[in-house]
């Protein structure tokens, strides 16, 4: 393997070097999971799910589960976690529109 995608290694494969480590730091990307729900979702609601879904991420079972299949929980704020979405959408339609990629109907 010649490098991992990410901005930093994995400890799955701690002797990867990461992206940015093998010459590309704009070359980052990576593979993550969230929880969403529709848009119309009353905000008690979403800080139940948030407030569970936090409270699970501190089981350490379920955290060295995660780990056994090289995923990284990052707790974040449900105001975080859309800035985040909404960064890396912009990202990869950037990233399409760099390399000519058109939409296809």
């Amino acid at each position: 393997m010649l490098a991992v995608s990410s901005a930093k290694r994995v400890p799955l494969l701690p002797d990867v070097p990461s992206i940015a480590e093998a010459g590309y730091p704009d070359a980052e990307f990576s593979f993550w999971l969230g929880l969403s729900a529709p848009a119309n979702t009353p905000r008690e609601v979403v800080d139940k799910l948030h407030e569970a879904t936090e409270t699970a991420l501190l089981d350490p079972a379920l955290r060295q589960r995660l780990a056994n299949l090289g995923v990284e929980p990052e707790q974040m704020s449900v105001e975080a976690f859309a800035k985040f979405v909404n960064d890396d959408l912009a990202a990869t339609v950037q990233l399409a529109k760099a390399a000519h990629i058109e939409p296809v109907d």
